[in-house]
């Protein structure tokens, strides 16, 4: 085996290593492997020509080195191609001609395998045989060359533009580094000379152009991975990790596309990670931020679901840069505020509740002096009418009281609905001033009835209350607390039954605890909804129909009470709400204990 076989044999190995590392860098990238196919393309033109060398006559060697040229004739179209991955602001510009490249390429190496035109022999020679030329090999030289010529020009001039965000100066600081020049001088000098200039002159040498590219492909990348060039590879940002996060993260090239995505960013847009691959950020948001691109801090928007949906999302990004401090992209996170918001409306209603519970509180103060007033005047109203009965049933022979009934049934119309009035301030006022209650004993059937008097006005012309209360034990607790419990129950099942429903209230004792239950015949609740009940913003209503405490809080309250709420409920069927109080509460025996 004569030495110059090396050469070949050699190319072929580090080909097929370069373009495996290349895809294995980041095996999503289109750039990658547009890379990897144009080192295999240099390897496979190596293996021909490894192949033509060993050949046994001069027509298996002519057949190989056709095979060899139209390999190589790939090589200028994949540079293209990768180019316009490089550089996406010349991918409109370039995109016919890559067509073109690619479409010439394949005309040109059918016709350079199938005739003698580009290559009509092979002459023996020391280390095995060398290829002749025909008339059309020109054409063949002036497409890998232009192809080549064109892309390491435009590389060298590009710079990224006003829209890739990058500085001139920073971009060419890597494209004409003198590696890179020296490299491309070193294909077209050497591979021209090996393999066309040489041979045309009859001086026949070892050829050296697929050798060339790999080691030209081999030393850019050698540099990029050493400086932390590789461009975004999303394997650089442990992908396995990126997936598991809640929040979706991209990488965002310096042109605005997405270069890699995770899944949660998937699952937020509703459409696979591989179609957000090339997205421009601005389809993705409704509002794109003016110092998106120089780092941002989290900032509120709304984010693009398919469908032609949005949802409120917190944005914030940081510039990505190589080991040089070069800027190469942004690393942009977004998170779901979906239930934020829901929660922060929750809060703005709780708010609300509260403010009117303090005006009420001033309110029912204020109606307590009129009312006050009325009691005391219908009293000496009622104390005249008595007097002016007996004074006139003196004077007048015939009875006088069967006369005067009228009026004493309207003042005692008017106590009633005075203490009425005076029923309603208190429990207004003890609504008001709930949680500055303290744990005593209380029955909970009294708080049960003055929860329901309180929400009696929503109810009384929507649905049917009936009750059935069984004899309990005074039970140590704070009371305004349950009650507003138990008010809220009582809206919620009011709400669910509908017009011309029915409420059931029911109370029962037993050995160790007792039970107060709210039943429903609505429409019940879904069972993946009853799942989050009593999560924080859990609700089976629309976000601005939630009213009272909700399930959340009153599932708190009663839990401090050591006692636990219950909901069972079936579709179609109703629901019920059980709360489950101990007898002696938790609280009380642990003030018990202290000293």
């Amino acid at each position: 085996m004569h030495p110059f076989l090396a050469i070949p044999l050699l190319s072929c190995i580090a080909s097929a290593v370069l373009a495996s590392a290349i895809v294995a860098r980041d095996p999503e990238a289109r750039a990658n492997w547009l890379a990897a196919f144009a080192v295999g393309a240099a390897g496979l033109w190596a293996l021909f020509d490894l192949m033509a060398l060993m050949a046994p006559d001069e027509l298996g060697a002519t057949l190989f080195f056709r095979m060899a040229g139209a390999a190589c004739l790939a090589i200028g179209p994949l540079c293209l191609e990768l180019l316009t991955e490089l550089r996406s602001a010349l991918r409109e510009l370039l995109r016919v001609w890559v067509r073109a490249a690619y479409g010439s390429a394949l005309a040109l190496a059918v016709v350079y395998v199938v005739t003698p035109w580009f290559m009509p022999g092979a002459v023996p020679v020391a280390w095995g045989w060398s290829h002749e030329f025909g008339p059309a090999f020109p054409l063949a030289y002036l497409h890998l060359a232009g192809c080549t010529l064109v892309a390491a020009a435009l590389l060298l001039r590009s710079s990224g533009g006003r829209a890739d965000r990058v500085p001139r100066a920073r971009v060419n600081r890597f494209i004409r580094a003198p590696l890179l020049g020296v490299g491309i001088g070193t294909v077209l000098g050497v591979g021209t000379a090996t393999d066309v200039i040489l041979p045309a002159l009859g001086l026949h040498t070892p050829n050296l152009g697929p050798a060339s590219i790999i080691a030209l492909g081999g030393l850019i990348w050698l540099r990029a991975y050493r400086q932390g060039r590789i461009t975004l590879t999303s394997s650089t940002f442990a992908r396995e990790i990126l997936d598991t996060l809640p929040d979706g993260v991209a990488l965002i090239q310096a042109d605005g596309r997405v270069r890699a995505a995770n899944q949660s960013l998937g699952r937020l847009v509703g459409r696979p990670r591989s179609e957000l691959l090339g997205c421009h950020v601005e389809s993705l948001l409704t509002e794109v931020p003016e110092d998106f691109s120089d780092g941002l801090r989290e900032r509120e928007t709304r984010l693009r679901v398919d469908g032609g949906a949005v949802i409120p999302v917190s944005l914030s990004t940081s510039t990505l840069s190589d080991r040089g401090g070069h800027p190469l992209g942004l690393v942009m996170a977004v998170r779901d505020q979906r239930q934020v918001v829901a929660l922060r409306r929750q809060l703005v209603a709780a708010g609300r509740v509260a403010a009117v519970g303090e005006l009420a509180a001033g309110i029912a103060h204020e109606v307590n002096n009129p009312i006050a007033f009325i009691q005391a005047n219908l009293n000496l109203l009622q104390r005249h009418l008595e007097a002016v009965t007996e004074k006139l049933s003196a004077w007048l022979p015939v009875p006088v009281s069967a006369h005067l009934s009228g009026p004493k049934q309207r003042i005692r119309s008017c106590f009633d609905g005075t203490e009425r009035v005076v029923s309603i301030v208190r429990e207004v006022r003890g609504f008001a001033h709930a949680g500055l209650d303290r744990h005593g004993p209380a029955d909970l059937n009294e708080l049960l009835d003055s929860a329901l008097r309180l929400a009696l006005p929503q109810i009384r012309h929507r649905a049917i209350v009936q009750r059935a209360y069984g004899e309990l034990p005074l039970v140590p607790c704070a009371g305004q607390d349950l009650k507003l419990v138990f008010l809220s129950l009582i809206l919620n099942a009011a709400a669910a039954a509908g017009d011309a429903g029915t409420i059931r209230l029911a109370t029962r004792a037993a050995s160790d605890h007792v039970r107060v239950s709210i039943r429903d015949d609505g429409r019940g609740i879904e069972p993946e909804q009853l799942e989050r009940l009593f999560e924080p913003i859990a609700t089976t209503r629309a976000v601005d129909e939630g009213r009272g405490l909700g399930l959340a809080i009153s599932y708190q309250v009663v839990r401090e009470h050591g006692g636990e709420i219950r909901v069972e409920s079936e579709p179609g069927a109703g629901t019920c709400v059980t709360v489950q109080l101990p007898r002696s509460s938790q609280a009380s025996e642990d003030e018990a204990v202290q000293p």
